[in-house]
């Protein structure tokens, strides 16, 4: 981590910017008072710093945010701001026109969204004299009097911003206000019409009081009373915070109300037609308070879904009787296209025909049911297709069409975490790592179309459909298509900025995800985690043992290649040129210790043989070895004129010393020969390797031992640093006590 930062810092009179060094290892305090004094500002504890492009003050909890090239700006401190909003707000004494309250209540509804302003300023009284403020002017407009609606919305504004930190709300809890306040409040935000401050500001101060009250409170008053089941919340406002707010409000009255009651709120929502008054918003950039209502507002209405998966299929409900009557329907006319023998029951892929019901009377339930019968409708030909393709398949390659649709509705529930009550946690991700730091996600493509869960549903259904003969799938291999299914689809779900809001663009991107191309990921994503876990000081000491041994494993591989002999082609001493017509046999005694080889001769057909060791009539001793050159260092080759020939056989020949200026050459035929004989020799004389076969047949053979070792360490977390050793005792000899008492009053001296 940088300490010293170069940064910036800014002046509210209009000072020149002071560029200065920052250690963070100073006190805010300090360093305040050092800009203090360049700015020649008196009293240094009258003022704080602030982040330029939040506005936050920066505090010692806080100042982590900082690198080089922050701009800062020296402001009144909290303390300062508060006191002296305070002392503007309660003079009392002399009347105030609108226009001279205004910048109090803005800079008031700014200052309220930092903690440390809002403590002290809720401290010293400052909410009483926010609600005598709010009194008096509902007051003012219930006796027909002219009411600054821009400052009393700003005036709510501050109150709800106050009042919603934590610390704030220990001893001002929402419950404590009583009910008429509330309830006039919100009377007058709905008499005023056309000021998107006033009602932004009434709409946030309803979803607080939703939240923090008990339901026979906040979400009666709000729900029956002041937005009328819903009917009044301007959730179509061109405003953009004006919709945000209404956004929050409904998260908050779906939240509080009661599992007899909601369906009356979603059926509401529909009637209000929610999503479409959203849809034009989600195509451009979306603000990270609207995405995170955005979000929970999506999983609110796909609870819906998870609580439809619980009903179980009833031969009572007729909805559900004609929704699987509607799967045997769209196929009828095909009855010519099914083969002999074969059924309506066995091209669905019932569990029971006997009792289709039976499939649809556990998780997922009718809501598997409701999907496959609007796909069976809004996709006729596709369906029929689907279910036909599969009665041309051999029995154990079915993909049964009534249990693929349950588990993908089942899979989508999980994709998109519903069901469990858990609406704050992101999507999951394509890569199993996921970063804290993610922004709430919602998916375009649910508000921009109509019955967005059952068309994604329908994607799904033909991905895995086609995922399936990608696989060659058989019946027991249901649960690996899922899992190449879930992959295929997180891919794209799991980055909403890119995802489109049409329906075929969305197919189109996740079908380009292949099965091949899933297998290229967990391929390279099992890598990573090998090479991850391969980083630990434990581990890169087994590795480092593991490269000894092996090394010995391809020295001896080596050694014996070399036993078996090779063939050579001899170089001309005065030349330097490479006799291909000719060829030397040469061969390691398997002693290890001598080195036999032939005369060259004319390369015939009848000498194809290969001699024994016995044969050979020169020998070397290994030890007598002391001088061998390789590649363009062979003194043969170095004196070549020949460029050709030094560039074709560089990487084939080497040579030894045989004793003043002779030297046996060799030119092997082939690089794998070449190398293996460089090597041997190198490891002969107890050097090492240099080849790059050799460290990568070492490579090999580390990889597959490591591959070993972590299979037997699955699931055991390895600690990334070796535990610390204590130091060794001062005294090594043990401390025993002079005497043994053995209990029957004898002692024994030791």
């Amino acid at each position: 981590m940088n300490r010293i930062l170069k940064v910036a810092c800014i002046f509210e009179d209009g000072m020149n910017p002071y560029l200065f060094e920052l250690d963070q290892r100073r006190e805010i305090g300090d360093v305040v008072r050092e800009i203090c004094e360049h700015a020649h500002k008196s009293d240094h504890t009258s003022f704080a710093f602030k982040f330029v492009e939040n506005d936050n003050y920066i505090t010692s909890q806080n100042r982590g945010s900082l690198k080089d090239g922050s701009v800062l700006k020296l402001v009144k401190s909290p303390e300062g701001a508060a006191i002296e909003l305070l002392e503007q707000l309660s003079d009392t004494t002399t009347p105030r026109t609108p226009e001279q309250l205004l910048p109090l209540y803005e800079e008031l509804a700014k200052e309220a969204k930092d903690s440390h302003f809002s403590k002290i300023f809720v401290e010293k009284k400052g909410l009483v004299i926010l609600q005598r403020y709010v009194i008096e002017t509902i007051k003012q407009r219930g006796e027909r009097a002219a009411v600054n609606l821009r400052v009393f919305g700003l005036a709510l504004s501050a109150f709800f911003y106050l009042q919603m930190h934590d610390e704030v709300q220990k001893d001002n809890p929402w419950s404590a206000y009583k009910d008429q306040f509330f309830n006039a409040v919100m009377a007058f935000v709905a008499e005023a019409k056309g000021s998107s401050v006033v009602a932004r500001a009434g709409l946030l101060l309803c979803s607080a009081w939703v939240e923090h009250t008990p339901p026979a409170r906040g979400f009666n008053a709000v729900y029956y009373k002041i937005y009328k089941g819903l009917g009044a919340i301007p959730i179509r406002s061109d405003d953009l915070d004006t919709q945000e707010a209404a956004v929050k409000l409904i998260n908050a009255v779906i939240g509080k109300a009661t599992t007899a009651l909601r369906p009356e709120v979603f059926a509401k929502l529909e009637k209000l037609d929610v999503k479409g008054a959203l849809a034009n918003r989600v195509h451009g950039q979306v603000s990270l308070t609207l995405a995170h209502e955005l979000s929970v507002l999506q999983t609110h209405l796909l609870s819906e879904k998870a609580e439809r998966a619980q009903y179980m299929f009833s031969q009572h409900d007729k909805d559900c009787v004609g929704k699987l009557a509607t799967l045997k329907d769209g196929l009828a006319q095909f009855q010519d296209d099914v083969r002999a023998g074969a059924s309506y029951n066995a091209a669905l892929g019932y569990t029971d025909a006997g009792d289709k019901a039976k499939d649809f009377m556990a998780y997922p339930g009718v809501l598997a049911l409701d999907n496959l019968a609007h796909f069976a409708v809004r996709s006729e030909e596709l369906y029929k297709k689907m279910v036909l393709d599969q009665l041309s398949r051999d029995e154990a390659y079915i993909c049964p069409f009534i249990q693929t649709g349950k588990r993908v509705t089942a899979l989508l529930l999980e994709i998109f975490n519903v069901g469990d009550g858990g609406h704050q946690t992101p999507l999951p991700s394509a890569n199993p790592v996921e970063t804290n730091s993610s922004p709430p996600q919602f998916l375009p493509l649910f508000y921009a179309v109509e019955h967005p869960f059952e068309q994604l549903f329908g994607v799904s259904l033909e991905l895995l459909f086609r995922t399936w003969r990608e696989m060659e799938a058989k019946r027991t291999d249901m649960d690996k298509v899922i899992n190449v299914v879930r992959r295929q689809l997180l891919a794209v779900i799991s980055n909403p900025e890119k995802m489109p809001t049409d329906v075929q663009k969305f197919k189109a991107m996740v079908f380009a995800n292949t099965y091949e191309d899933i297998k290229v990921q967990e391929a390279l994503l099992s890598e990573e985690s090998v090479n991850e876990q391969l980083k630990s000081d434990a581990l890169v000491d087994i590795k480092s043992e593991k490269r000894d041994s092996m090394v010995e494993v391809v020295r001896e591989q080596r050694l014996n290649f070399m036993c078996n002999g090779a063939w050579f082609h001899p170089i001309h001493a005065n030349k330097g040129k490479v006799r291909t017509d000719q060829r030397f046999f040469a061969m390691l005694a398997p002693s290890f210790k001598e080195l036999k080889w032939s005369d060259p001769e004319a390369i015939t057909e009848s000498n194809n043989s290969k001699p024994t060791l016995a044969e050979l009539p020169r020998t070397i001793e290994v030890e007598s070895i002391v001088w061998i050159e390789y590649g363009t260092e062979v003194p043969a080759l170095k004196e070549s004129k020949q460029k050709k020939a030094i560039d074709e056989y560089k990487r084939l020949a080497f040579a030894f010393n045989l004793g003043q200026e002779e030297w046996l050459n060799f030119v092997a035929l082939d690089r794998e020969t070449a190398s293996k004989w460089m090597d041997g020799l190198r490891m002969l004389k107890e050097k090492r390797p240099l080849e790059p076969e050799t460290r990568n047949d070492v490579d090999v053979l580390v990889d597959m031992e490591m591959n070993i070792v972590l299979m037997n360490l699955h699931g055991v977390t390895l600690p990334q640093t070796k535990p610390e050793v204590p130091p060794l005792p001062v005294d090594p000899e043990p401390s025993l006590s002079h005497s043994l008492h053995l209990g029957n009053g004898d002692d024994i001296d030791m």
